[in-house]
């Protein structure tokens, strides 16, 4: 190996993101700092002139893969890199919660490139604007219906009730209609906001479609809660 291919494995060891070099035989060419530090991976398994079989292992062993027998996942992937692809790319998700964006690229020379970058606060991120209401910012129709199936599961262990309230703005089509759609979605910010400000804050609270909005809380009287949270709302 020349200096120069020397030093430019020895700069992999100075970024963020994981790099693995596997050669055509699949042994080990070089594998940064970072991958070793993302994963926790014992130096017996990372040397160079090691097989990349110990890295699948070790990682299946981990459950990243799915919770199949370890061997089928290791077995699998080696397979799919006798294939005609040039590229994969792929989530692993860590015990720890951590998700990890692996992209693994074929050589035109022979071996694989393997980039491996923590994109964690990347997906939570997207994952939130998923569930989030664009306009108000508020939880919208499709995180409502995971609260309140996860609410409705604590409800029956718990022996407790649901008060749930549909709330929609009175002549708001006519709002719409002469005043345009953009003071209506400005209408729409300002009554959520007020609305969010005055529920306390176990209350969940998230827009529907249109111009309705849905509160939902766990109690012992439903009856008597939901006209609290009215009087509340009147108030």
């Amino acid at each position: 190996m020349t200096d120069v291919r020397q030093l430019a494995l020895e700069a992999l060891d100075h970024i963020d993101v994981g790099v693995s070099i596997i050669d055509s035989d699949l042994k080990i060419v070089h594998i940064n700092s970072a991958i070793v530090d993302l994963y926790g991976l014992s130096e017996s398994v990372v040397g160079v002139g090691q097989p990349f079989k110990g890295i699948l292992l070790a990682l299946a062993n981990m459950g990243v893969y799915g919770d199949q027998e370890p061997k089928y996942y290791v077995n699998r992937i080696l397979r799919s890199l006798k294939g005609k692809k040039m590229y994969w790319r792929q989530d692993l998700e860590l015990p720890d919660g951590r998700v990890v964006d692996v992209r693994t690229h074929k050589l035109p020379g022979g071996g694989y490139s393997y980039h491996h970058e923590d994109v964690t606060e990347e997906r939570l991120l997207k994952e939130r604007l998923l569930l989030t209401d664009r306009l108000t910012g508020l939880p919208n129709l499709e995180q409502l219906g995971k609260v309140a199936a996860s609410m409705l599961d604590v409800a029956i262990r718990d022996g407790k009730e649901i008060s749930g309230i549909r709330i929609k703005i009175d002549r708001f089509e006519a709002i719409n209609r002469v005043y345009g759609a953009d003071i209506g979605s400005s209408v729409l910010k300002i009554v959520s906001k007020r609305l969010r400000n005055i529920l306390p804050d176990e209350v969940v609270f998230g827009r529907g479609n249109g111009n309705e909005f849905f509160s939902a809380r766990l109690c012992t009287d439903s009856e008597a809660d939901g006209r609290l949270l009215i009087d509340t709302i009147r108030d």
